[in-house]
């Protein structure tokens, strides 16, 4: 299943950066009819060539709803089921949920049985809105400097920051989703105008998970999210690339690469 919808994903990325954008559009929303995840590349198209990005993500979440409403009106049961299923879902942790919010719940976790130090869980959900508003934020403000720039590569950047940050910032995000993650971070490590930056995050994300390094016995919590680790650090070195101007081609080299 994940696979298949990779597939999908990667094949909207080829219409998007084509400049198809309903084609994008259609794989995405096909891509997330199987699960939710893939619904929030839907951003991607504000980045749009045309100017007309609201319309395609207007247009792509409108489609989206109207599955969902076929589905009740087809298998109204299962469909209930579905959303009853969500809330159930947000108790999984560790190495098979490496998200932020689960991070701070097992950070909290942790302190309380080494320092017994109680976190309430109120102060708990602010961490997280903290992290992912701290994320979200600059991440935004790095994918509007290259839909600006009119750089070649900016819907392909733009669509890079848009996967790199979803484990950062939303609350859930399995192990398996981060297949996703494989293109973005091996592009920004082999890309990285500067290699001293590069190397470390190539390395980590080299390692097997679960090495002498992160074993389960000595370095739980650095094991369980190491991905989300390598993640973050990916994040980090996009930022610090697009605000160097390191990564952005030119407009020219797309009109020569098109003719």
């Amino acid at each position: 299943m994940t696979t298949f919808e990779q597939c999908l994903v990667w094949l909207g990325v080829a219409a998007l950066v084509a400049d198809r954008y309903w084609l994008f559009v259609a794989a995405i929303v096909l891509a997330s009819s199987f699960r939710l995840t893939p619904l929030v590349l839907l951003a991607v198209c504000l980045a749009a060539r045309d100017g007309r990005g609201v319309r395609y993500l207007a247009g792509g979440l409108a489609a989206f709803a109207a599955i969902f409403a076929l589905s009740y009106a087809l298998a109204p049961r299962l469909t209930i089921e579905f959303f009853q299923s969500i809330p159930k879902n947000y108790g999984e942790s560790g190495r098979l949920n490496p998200a932020s919010l689960p991070l701070v719940t097992d950070a909290a976790s942790l302190l309380e049985r080494t320092s017994h130090v109680v976190v309430p869980q109120a102060l708990q959900l602010i961490a997280y809105l903290a992290i992912a508003v701290a994320v979200a934020v600059p991440t935004w403000m790095a994918a509007a400097r290259i839909a600006r720039s009119g750089a070649a590569n900016g819907l392909e950047l733009v669509f890079y920051l848009a996967a790199i940050v979803q484990p950062l910032v939303l609350p859930r995000f399995k192990n398996y989703s981060y297949m996703l993650l494989i293109a973005p971070t091996w592009f920004i490590a082999m890309r990285s105008t500067h290699l001293r930056s590069a190397l470390p995050l190539l390395l980590l994300a080299c390692l097997p998970v679960y090495s002498w390094i992160t074993s389960a016995d000595k370095i739980t919590l650095v094991a369980n999210y190491s991905q989300w680790l390598i993640a973050a650090g990916a994040w980090a070195l996009y930022l610090y690339e697009i605000h160097a101007g390191g990564l952005l081609a030119r407009a020219e080299h797309r009109a020569v690469v098109s003719a």
